[in-house]
């Protein structure tokens, strides 16, 4: 694990232009120039950073996997575009400030460029297209309007290795980088492949074995968890977050949010089950939420710290500690969120 919080009690920062500038102790403190937020006896922390969800989604919670690609399929592109806007106005109230948006719930070419054409193109929004996971006979991407980064289901419930190794060195030459789905519905070996690849991340590794955690723990690949997808879904188990941060491997958190197995858009909750089923430490798991989430998908020299020269994303809770934040399951926490220095 990387270095701890830095925690700086009774400090400044300022912003200019939407980047913070500087920070320091109070004793150091600037004359205010124009406006002055006054957050005495609060946690001032970096935005929430959710690397891993399907938000461009038609609903169907009640339906079938088939059911909520058949509603992608048919939905506009307008109207797919206003969900996924009203779905990231939601997660910025509870303070989430970048937002990492998966494909998923399309099997046409066609529908697929309709859902990557729905996404906003805008600092805070990263760009991920999966292959079709209705469609297992081989590994597919459109990459039409650029993806940041390409991913897969290598498991059980998706495509094997032998499908995906000749599709992904093939991605390799190609400016998106690789992520994985992997160990999602049992053991496999998508963890050996993605390091193979130099994939940015593997994700979900709820039954990643003792050589899977080994390896991550010598690797730079992120291993992005999703503690809710495992709630919700009553899996019976949730990934090993307390064996890989043992190991070395670096850990991100992320809402996995869609309306199949992980209705949620709270990062707060996130935490909050890090905490209390992963064995993750309070500050581990604001880690994982903040600048190593941002590691997972790229982000990290603009987002994830309270540092100069980064976007202003910032989140104010009204709690003098933040280990208050997994203990209240966090939402009601966030009383002012800030992107981009803008109050929100």
């Amino acid at each position: 694990m990387e270095a701890g919080i830095g925690l700086l009690p009774k400090a400044w920062i300022r912003v200019e232009q939407g980047k913070i500038a500087n920070y320091g102790p109070m004793s150091e403190a600037p004359p205010v120039v124009d406006a002055d937020i006054d957050a005495r006896g609060k946690v001032v922390m970096p935005g929430f950073v959710d690397c891993h969800t399907h938000l461009v989604n038609a609903g169907g919670m009640c339906g079938t996997f088939a059911d909520r690609c058949r509603l992608v399929e048919e939905i506009s592109e307008g109207d797919l575009r206003s969900r996924v806007k009203a779905e990231l106005e939601l997660m910025l109230r509870l303070g989430t400030t970048t937002v990492e948006i998966k494909t998923g719930y399309a099997t046409s070419a066609a529908a697929i460029v309709k859902c990557l054409g729905a996404v906003p193109v805008r600092p805070g929004v990263v760009l991920t297209e999966m292959s079709p996971l209705a469609d297992s006979s081989r590994a597919r991407w459109t990459l039409a309007h650029q993806p940041r980064f390409v991913d897969a289901l290598c498991d059980g419930d998706g495509l094997s290795v032998e499908q995906l190794r000749e599709p992904l060195h093939a991605m390799r030459v190609l400016e998106s980088r690789v992520k994985l789905h992997v160990c999602v519905t049992g053991p496999g070996d998508g963890v050996p492949l993605a390091l193979e690849m130099n994939a940015v991340s593997v994700e979900h590794l709820l039954y990643s074995s003792q050589r899977d955690i080994t390896l991550l723990g010598k690797s730079n690949t992120i291993a992005v968890l999703l503690p809710a997808m495992a709630y919700f879904s009553r899996a019976g188990r949730f990934a090993p977050a307390r064996a890989l941060l043992d190991a070395g491997a670096t850990i991100a958190l992320a809402t996995d949010s869609n309306p199949g197995d992980s209705p949620t858009h709270s990062m707060p909750f996130v935490i909050h089950l890090a905490v209390r089923e992963m064995k993750m430490t309070a500050e581990e798991a604001l880690m994982a939420a903040t600048i190593h989430a941002a590691r997972a998908i790229c982000e990290d020299h603009r987002v994830g710290s309270l540092a100069s020269g980064k976007d202003a994303d910032i989140v104010v809770l009204a709690a003098d500690d933040y280990r208050e934040l997994p203990l209240a399951m966090g939402s009601n926490l966030v009383t002012q969120v800030f992107r981009g220095g803008i109050k929100q």
